[in-house]
């Protein structure tokens, strides 16, 4: 069974990883759909604007290290959940 707080932390980047692209939310409550819309849309914006490989914020991350850490973390995720399903899926 799949503990409900890996698949929210799987589908909402965290506060301290939108921090380092300049984004000022906090973590999203659980069920907060807005919260959660909010901080995703802050993120995209950063990640889809064009960069000149300068993080955004002063000791924060290139939109490039970003989106990769993102995607890993989310690929990580997945193999979390895959790894507790058991054997056969």
């Amino acid at each position: 069974m799949v503990k409900s707080t890996t698949a929210c932390t799987a589908l909402t980047p965290a506060s301290s990883t939108a921090r380092k692209l300049g984004a000022r939310h906090r973590d999203p409550a659980a069920g907060n759909t807005a919260a959660v819309a909010a901080l995703r849309a802050e993120v995209r914006a950063v990640l889809s604007s064009p960069s000149d490989g300068i993080p955004p914020v002063p000791k924060g991350w290139p939109a490039r290290y970003a989106a990769r850490r993102i995607a890993w973390h989310a690929l990580d995720h997945a193999w979390e959940i895959e790894d507790r399903s058991g054997p056969g899926g």
